[in-house]
């Protein structure tokens, strides 16, 4: 027991969880915590808007699966937040959420921008759909037992965003607080095992399979489980094939490696996937952006092909594909199991041929964009810009993509090391990757870590620029600048032949964008543009090697080529009249073309 205020109890609760980093804005409502911050080892980083923090957190934790806080106060500054937590909570990010609230004797009565339409005080009712949990701290002695269940929540099974309600008056209430051992209040382990009869079933089936694969999701990634595919494949002889966010699960350039499915997946893996007559599927939720719209000519034809599953989530085992073998665990750990069971000496040579129809797929797809990776073309190509990226980039450098280059760089970039390539993925929030960066250069402080976004994304979060520059926190930015939200006027341009709000145009007609060098120097950062193929290499280099914040402006084609193998029924629902035509074709392609 020792004597302080419930803010300090709380900073406590936060050091013994080893938290380091925490974002946010200062208000009313969350003062004296920040006082009570100030004394602490925590970091604070202020910011211009809070959906910056959550997207700051978010990707902190996705490469170092250790959490942040975000820091709120009540009314807007709390709501300003929901676009984040819904980002971190589709793509499986285990983080803390404080928001102060208004004093417990003021509820009800809309002090302070308290949110009370329909339910005094009622802000984690904002959040409840979008979390895993929301707990609100009503009480001082509450504090010990509600930080504990929070970061329980936040990190057990799934992970995902938690919210703690915080009134004003707990902050600051003294008295005699006992600060638990947060580690005696969790399970020692998290990673569960399976039954030794289901993991053998599983075994089995890929040992006896003739075209076996491998599908990892996002769930692989979260279990640190790249060593163990890797070595499963290479003992079972299995092509690896994965969603968008999971492709840097093994290194891209291994032998093994298929590619990513989707509707702008590679031609390899959706030939893999169609194929396969047992799939081995590791942490997905299959949405339809990442499995073609489960189309059997482009991913799983099941039947005939053989499942095994498995997933920590048990509401993700047989939800999309009937299941043989379907296992509720750990998936790093059951593939630690399935290692001592499958012989080092397994059969390959009944796959020589499936091996080597998929190297031919594989060779194919390799010969179709080099050339493009090497074009000179003005305006830039996008492929060229990401083969330039990722010769500037160290092994251990990363990448992070939003919604639209994230496609680009599925094609084109080679990740070599888990976690180093990030993407928005299931919310794909415009603006995340701008933000998103800083909290992966934080939590990989000694590797490069470059952002490629669109224009249309990068004047969503410029403000991230001040965070990067008050918080020396080195990221490279690089623009596509092509003058609109891309891929949008693509469709519009594919179904309706004219289009409305997707490119930035003055009232004159003419093409619009600030100047982004030049509001980077405004901000303190470096900048500088590029309109030649030849010279993203040195623009790049000198922005790593400045190890400063640094915008490099790329003017890019509006008419990319996308290659988009796959198919996205919502495609299919553009098109005028859907209902009244029995064409399906249309589903076909992305933006751009079939």
């Amino acid at each position: 027991m020792a004597r302080m205020t419930g803010a300090q109890a709380i900073v406590r609760c936060l050091e013994a969880e080893g938290v380091r980093y925490m974002f946010g804005m200062s208000g009313h409502a969350n003062l004296t915590f920040l006082d009570a911050v100030f004394e602490s080892g925590i970091r604070f980083i202020s910011v211009p808007h809070e959906q910056i923090a959550v997207h700051m957190a978010d990707a902190y934790f996705r490469v170092t699966h250790r959490p942040a806080v975000v820091l709120t106060s009540v009314g807007p500054g709390f709501t300003n937040t929901v676009t984040g937590i819904a980002d971190a909570m589709h793509d499986c990010s285990g983080l803390i959420l404080i928001a102060g609230n208004v004093p417990v004797a003021h509820r009800g009565t809309e002090a302070y921008q308290e949110i009370a339409f329909h339910q005094d005080a009622s802000q984690t009712e904002v959040l409840r759909p979008i979390v895993k949990r929301t707990f609100r701290l009503d009480h001082w002695r509450l504090v010990g037992e509600i930080m504990s269940r929070a970061f329980n929540t936040a990190l057990g099974g799934v992970p995902g965003p938690v919210m703690i309600d915080v009134p004003m008056d707990i902050f600051s209430y003294l008295d005699d607080y006992e600060i638990p051992d947060m580690r005696m209040r969790r399970a020692s382990t998290q990673r569960s095992g399976a039954e030794n009869s289901e993991v053998r079933k599983a075994a089995d089936l890929l040992v006896q399979a003739k075209r076996p694969l491998i599908y990892a999701g996002g769930g692989a990634l979260l279990s640190e489980a790249s060593a163990e595919i890797q070595a499963l494949a290479e003992r079972l002889g299995s092509p690896v094939i994965t969603s968008l966010i999971a492709q840097s699960i093994i290194p891209n350039d291994h032998a093994l490696f298929g590619g990513v499915t989707g509707a702008v997946g590679t031609p390899a893996a959706h030939w893999l996937a169609s194929h396969a007559d047992t799939v081995l599927i590791l942490g997905s939720r299959f949405s339809d952006m990442d499995s073609a719209s489960w189309h059997p000519e482009m991913f799983f034809n099941v039947p005939p092909a053989r499942v095994v599953q498995i997933d920590i989530d048990p509401a993700q085992v047989g939800r999309r594909f009937p299941v043989d073998v379907g296992i509720v665990a750990d998936a790093r750990t059951v593939l630690r199991q399935m290692l001592e069971i499958v012989p080092t000496d397994s059969d390959r040579d009944a796959r020589a041929g499936w091996l080597r129809d998929f190297g031919e797929q594989r060779e194919r797809w390799q010969t179709e964009i080099a050339p493009a990776q090497r074009s000179d073309e003005t305006p830039i190509a996008v492929e060229r810009l990401v083969a330039e990226i990722r010769a500037a980039l160290p092994p251990g450098g990363t990448i992070v993509a939003p919604n639209g280059p994230r496609y680009f760089v599925s094609q084109h970039f080679t990740a070599r090391a888990p976690r180093t390539h990030l993407v928005a993925s299931g919310h794909g929030t415009m603006g995340w990757a701008v933000a998103a960066a800083l909290g992966a250069k934080l939590g990989r402080p000694d590797e490069p870590v470059v952002c490629l976004t669109g224009d249309g994304g990068f004047r969503s979060t410029t403000p991230s620029l001040a965070v990067a520059v008050e918080s020396n926190i080195p990221v490279v930015w690089v623009v596509l600048n092509n003058g609109g939200f891309n891929i949008i006027e693509l469709y519009q341009n594919r179904f309706f032949k004219r289009g409305v709000g997707a490119a930035f145009t003055s009232t004159d007609g003419s093409r619009y964008n600030p100047d982004f060098v030049a509001l980077a120097h405004a901000y303190g950062a470096g900048g500088i543009r590029v309109e030649r193929a030849a010279d993203i290499r040195p623009a790049l280099e000198e922005a790593i090697r400045s190890n400063r914040p640094y915008v490099v402006d790329v003017v890019t084609t509006q008419q990319p080529r996308i290659r988009a193998s796959g198919y996205w029924e919502a495609n299919r629902y553009l098109k005028l009249g859907w209902n009244e035509s029995e064409d399906t074709e249309s589903a076909r392609g992305f933006g751009d073309s079939a």
